[in-house]
Parts: structure tokens; C-alpha cells; sequence
């Protein structure tokens, strides 16, 4: 085996585990409180303590997305003695007859799980679902995913948690979306696209119980750029590429006051060694890319992939070219040119 093909494999090999450390980091409950609490108004008023406890057992990349293999369903042990009754150790789990996207392979969710809410005496069960994208712009609008992620969520609740015509048992969801390496003009930033009621001609009552149904949030994260808010700032400290776990469990822990058990001490460390090993031997895109021609020429290759699709985004989005170019860092020319090969 050459060793162009040995470091193209090793960095594959560094890149999965980072994901899968990444997911591992952000399905503990410590870290799911933070973006609960900041991405839902359900959570409003709640400490990040009793979030905790609302929290049901989170599957990671366990649970298929598409038709056929996305099933909801009740598993697992009674609650603790010591938790409120409201939480349950349940999870959601996948049918093994997954189906495939053609050239995708099949699609899992990152992280999925349940949470529950005391309300008069009973509990609201509402469907979560977490996502981490490294890729700002992935060549697709994350709204556009995140809507084809809340509608398999709702239609794999029936014959679980709604069956026949009972579709007032439609329980909640939320896809909540941690998008890293936002440029520069969007910065830090957190919106929520959701199910509202529209008076045509009035008339119709107004009970947004009936239709709050869906939910897709949007974090913006950018290390460079000022933090708006505490979960951005978290979360840029936590998944950064540059810092070492060592610093990062010392950030943590003295501006977000957050405390470590030693299992998430132990995989926050381990995803920031590996994130460390992935900058230093190029595991973005462009670098795995440009093995064959060199490193720098890799970069600049994934910077100018990179660039691309964002400018494609931002001209459907209705900016003009010369700001496009501006913030992308290339001629407009190039833009222009991107931009017509893109509606050829």
C-alpha cells in the first residue's frame, strides 16, 4: 500500500472518529440541557438541572431517517427511584430494514431522544433530534434537510404514539442544528423556523396547541466572531478545533460554570485530541482532496469548494454578486461564473 493511500485512509479512519466522539459529546445530558435550554420555549424558566431531568435515554446514529426505517417506540427500563416520574430511560430506536438514498448510502440521525414535561400533573412527550454539520454551506439550505427531518419524525409516530384518525396524538418535534464554520457576515447567530397561524379572512380560533408541531433551529457558530449569546459561546469553546481538551474543560468550567463527570471529562478530552491529529494531517475536505497534489494545493482547493457554495447560496438568497465576491474572498468574475454554471 503507497503512502499517499495509507494517509488517505488513516484520515478517513481520524475523521469518523472524530464525528463519532463529537456526537457522543453532544448527546450527554450536561451538553443537551445548554441547547435545550437556549433553542426551546418550552424550557424557558427551567434550570439546566431540571432540563437534565426531563431528558430520556439519547440513541446516537442508531436511528434511520428514511421511509421504512424510522420507528418510534417504547423501550427500555422505568424510570429511576430517584429521577422525577416524568422522565423515562426510553429511547428511539430503527427497524432493521433500512432504505437507502441512492449515492448517500442510508441516513441516520446524529442524536435522537425524548424529552418530558411535567404539565398538571401529567408529562408532554416531545421528539428531539440534534444534528452537527462542519460544513456551513453543505451544498443544500439546512432548512430545506431539517424540514425533511421533522416530517419523518411526525409520520414515524404513527401506529406508536397516534394511530388511525387520532392525529390530535401527534406529539411535538424538534430538529435542532449545530452548523460550525458560519461566515463571517452571518457570524453567531440562532432562528427557528416554525408552524404559525395565518388569518386569511379571521374567524378561526387561534390555539396554537393545535398546530405547534414542528420546530427546526439553526445555531450559527463562527470562533472568530463576538457571541451573542452563552450557547454560542459554549458551544465554540467545546467543538473548536484548536484548542486542547485541557483548556477546553478549563473555559467550561470557569465562564459557563459547567461541571464534569468523568466520562464526559474523558470524551471531551479524547475529541480534542482528535481534532488536534485531524488539523494537523488535514482531515477537511479540501486537504483529503488535494493528497495527490500536495497539501497547500488541497487547501486552497477546499477553500475555493467552500466559497463556491456559498456564493451559490448567498446569489439564491438574493445578494448582489459584488458583495458575494467580498465576502468570499474571490473576484466577482469568478462569482458571475459560478453563478451561471450553477443555472445552466
Amino acid at each position: 500500500m503507497n503512502e499517499e493511500l495509507r494517509s488517505a485512509i488513516r484520515q478517513a479512519e481520524v475523521q469518523a472518529q472524530y464525528d463519532a466522539q463529537c456526537k457522543s459529546v453532544l448527546a450527554s445530558r450536561t451538553i443537551l440541557a445548554w441547547i435545550l435550554r437556549y433553542t426551546m420555549s418550552e424550557f424557558a424558566g427551567y434550570t439546566l438541572a431540571e432540563i437534565e431531568d426531563c431528558i430520556g435515554e439519547p440513541e446516537i446514529s442508531s436511528v434511520g431517517v428514511d421511509a421504512g426505517c424510522t420507528q418510534l417506540a417504547q423501550v427500555g427500563a422505568e424510570p429511576e427511584a430517584s429521577r422525577p416520574s416524568y422522565r423515562r430511560a426510553e429511547k428511539i430506536i430503527g427497524l432493521s430494514n433500512e432504505s437507502n438514498i441512492p449515492g448517500e448510502g442510508s441516513i441516520s440521525y446524529d442524536i435522537c431522544l425524548a424529552v418530558y414535561l411535567p404539565q398538571a400533573g401529567e408529562q408532554r412527550k416531545i421528539y428531539v433530534n440534534v444534528e452537527a454539520q462542519r460544513a456551513f454551506y453543505p451544498g443544500y439550505r439546512i432548512w430545506s434537510r431539517g424540514i425533511y427531518y421533522v416530517s419523518r419524525m411526525v409520520s414515524a409516530q404513527k401506529g406508536v404514539d397516534f394511530s388511525g384518525k387520532n392525529y390530535d396524538g401527534i406529539r411535538k418535534v424538534c430538529s435542532i442544528w449545530i452548523c460550525m464554520n458560519a461566515p463571517a457576515y452571518i457570524g453567531n447567530a440562532i432562528a427557528e423556523v416554525s408552524l404559525n397561524q395565518r388569518d386569511i379572512v379571521p374567524g378561526i380560533p387561534d390555539q396554537k396547541s393545535d398546530y405547534d408541531k414542528m420546530s427546526i433551529v439553526q445555531i450559527a457558530l463562527n470562533e472568530e466572531k463576538e457571541n451573542p449569546c452563552s450557547l454560542t459561546g459554549m458551544l465554540n469553546v467545546l467543538l473548536s478545533m484548536s484548542l486542547s481538551g485541557e483548556k477546553k474543560l478549563q473555559v467550561l468550567q470557569e465562564e459557563y460554570q459547567i461541571d464534569f463527570d468523568t466520562d464526559l471529562e474523558g470524551k471531551v478530552d479524547t475529541m480534542s485530541n482528535l481534532g488536534e491529529y485531524a488539523v494537523e494531517y488535514g482531515y477537511e475536505k479540501g486537504m483529503q482532496q488535494g493528497m495527490q497534489q500536495g497539501m497547500q494545493q488541497g487547501i486552497e482547493q477546499g477553500r475555493m469548494e467552500n466559497a463556491k457554495n456559498m456564493a451559490i447560496n448567498m446569489h439564491k438568497d438574493g445578494m448582489a454578486e459584488d458583495l458575494i465576491a467580498k465576502y468570499a474572498n474571490v473576484s466577482i468574475d469568478l462569482v458571475k461564473n459560478w453563478i451561471a454554471l450553477s443555472l445552466a
